[in-house]
């Protein structure tokens, strides 16, 4: 059975970065289940820095049942991306939509994704997240448990309808409640603007929810952070996180201290790791 079957409508955003439409797995696996697209429709916002030819835009027109794109030269953080489609595509009619499904542009997955996730909507009308599993090879990457900002990765998955409490979710393949988004979610901080948006969203949802549903699904997914490790790109990486961690637990004293000796203390692990002091301070 097609997942549009059952009724369940989808607004896809996918946000693409520095490749061409057509390169995109993401991209790719949503032209080979278009069958199951047909209530739904996906978004493409495309953070440049070049726009999209014309024969990237037909194809996306010929091989997707509706579909839209938006070029942003500027590479906007995305929390403000997920800001602007909550506000300007999810209000416009608020029952237009059922779930919201955020992606990047370099995952993997077939017609079972879109199957076992409208089959779990379908039992589990309650729950507003749904998330699939990643992998990178035996590690299981998401979800994760979550101990402040400690990650513990799963030795074993668990699937089906679990606890949010500390817990983590990475933001690509996350299926939300329109509901919730337009409700109850105060949005996404934007000063938190590319690390730490998932631990973000996280953060929020666990205060005005109980649970999550982890969805027998596993994704293919190009994880660079363990395949692409340099000096430029860790340092980027831990400066985004130390920000969006200091917004994220900010109000709170006693995690905010915790955090601070922690941060320092990763800074000097990595400083002696790279033998560079920009970690430190920075």
């Amino acid at each position: 059975m097609r997942a549009d079957d059952k009724g369940v409508k989808f607004l896809i955003l996918v946000v693409n970065y520095k490749m061409r439409l057509t390169e995109s797995t993401t991209i790719n696996s949503l032209f080979k289940v278009s069958k199951h697209l047909k209530n739904s429709n996906v978004l493409v916002w495309d953070n440049g820095p070049d726009k999209a030819g014309e024969t990237d835009l037909n194809e996306l027109n010929d091989k997707l049942p509706v579909v839209e794109y938006i070029y942003s030269e500027d590479n906007k953080g995305l929390s403000y991306i997920y800001n602007y489609v909550i506000n300007n595509y999810l209000n416009q009619d608020g029952s237009k939509y059922d779930y919201l499904i955020l992606f990047d542009n370099d995952s993997t997955f077939e017609d079972e994704f879109f199957i076992k996730v409208t089959n779990s909507i379908c039992n589990n009308s309650d729950i507003n997240l749904f998330t699939p599993i990643f992998k990178h090879q035996d590690i299981i990457i998401s979800p994760a448990d979550l101990f402040f900002i400690r990650m513990k990765r799963w030795k074993s998955v668990s699937v089906g309808k679990l606890k949010v409490k500390n817990k983590f979710a990475i933001n690509s393949g996350m299926v939300i409640s329109c509901k919730y988004l337009l409700n109850k979610f105060n949005g996404y901080d934007e000063r938190v603007e590319y690390y730490g948006t998932d631990d973000d969203f996280i953060s929020q949802y666990s205060k005005d929810n109980e649970y999550f549903f982890v969805v027998d699904y596993y994704f293919n997914h190009d994880f660079s952070m363990f395949t692409e490790i340099t000096f430029e790109k860790e340092l980027f990486r831990f400066k985004e996180r130390k920000k969006a961690y200091k917004y994220i637990y900010s109000t709170n004293c006693l995690k905010k201290t915790t955090l601070n000796i922690y941060l320092f203390l990763i800074s000097i692990k990595l400083a002696f790791k790279y033998k560079k002091i920009d970690f430190i301070g920075c």
